[in-house]
């Protein structure tokens, strides 16, 4: 798994080793490149870049920072529990993709709206292939410093593809299904469909992580987490999302970036 630092790492004991050896032995040289450290910050370098373009010159556009830094709290705190008390390496390993996935996504979607502005097409089908390109590059851009050594590069690139494809789709569909509403109204109730929907899968691993711990990683708990972390794969994204829908709703600025990006009402 990735480790988010670099520079020098001293691996000390904690307890006296009694016969077993000194409790300060040689250094450990662990190698650490600065790819790896970059991996998680370059999206924010990125949006922090082009909220300097002339279109963004605009004190309610910094207000994405706030958004994206607590989508990333979120998904750490998650993080912290599931790793915290899951025993099999593979579920570990298979709940950091998803989670990292989603970190991927919710930088894009910043990228996204912070360049939202240059997007003219109005149907929303016509809007789709420039914003799964934007959403693409940008996640794969990130990948690229340091690819996590659990999958290939490739592997990844078509993981994240198919995830944002289907991410998009149903966005899409959702989109048509609540297309009756007007204004401000629509993004409220995108919001509040896509909160608890993106949300339940995340609370569940989050919250089965100290049945795990007692179970051994067995028995009935262990399934419903997987069912949960495969549901987190599809529902995630909208708990992503939601944090920007809220941001909108908030900021008429965004609201204006989420119409030319996604096609909802601007209208105040």
């Amino acid at each position: 798994m990735p480790f988010y630092g670099f520079g020098t790492l001293r691996v000390a004991a904690q307890y006296d080793l009694g016969a077993l050896g000194p409790v300060e032995g040689p250094a450990i040289p662990v190698e650490s490149p600065i790819q790896d450290a970059l991996r998680g910050v370059f999206l924010w370098l990125v949006l922090l870049v082009l909220l300097f373009r002339k279109p963004n010159w605009n004190r309610q556009a910094w207000a994405i920072v706030l958004a994206l830094g607590v989508v990333f709290l979120v998904l750490h705190a998650a993080e912290s529990l599931i790793n915290l008390y899951v025993v099999y390496h593979a579920d570990r390993y298979a709940s950091a993709i998803l989670l990292d996935m989603l970190r991927f996504l919710a930088g894009a979607l910043a990228v996204l709206l912070a360049v939202s502005d240059g997007i003219t097409l109005r149907h929303r089908w016509g809007r789709f292939l420039p914003v799964f390109l934007i959403l693409f590059v940008a996640g794969a851009a990130a990948l690229l410093l340091n690819p996590p050594i659990v999958i290939t590069f490739e592997a990844w690139l078509l993981i994240f593809g198919v995830f944002l494809l289907l991410f998009l789709v149903g966005h899409v569909l959702l989109g048509t299904l609540l297309g009756w509403l007007t204004g401000p109204r629509r993004l409220a109730w995108t919001a509040a469909l896509t909160l608890p929907l993106g949300a339940a899968p995340l609370l569940i691993c989050a919250g089965l992580g100290p049945l795990l711990d007692r179970s051994i990683g067995s028995g009935a708990a262990l399934a419903v987490f997987r069912a949960a972390a495969a549901a987190q794969a599809i529902l995630g994204p909208y708990f992503v999302l939601s944090w920007f829908l809220l941001l909108g709703l908030l900021v008429p600025f965004y609201r204006r970036r989420l119409a030319q990006a996604f096609g909802y009402p601007a209208a105040t």
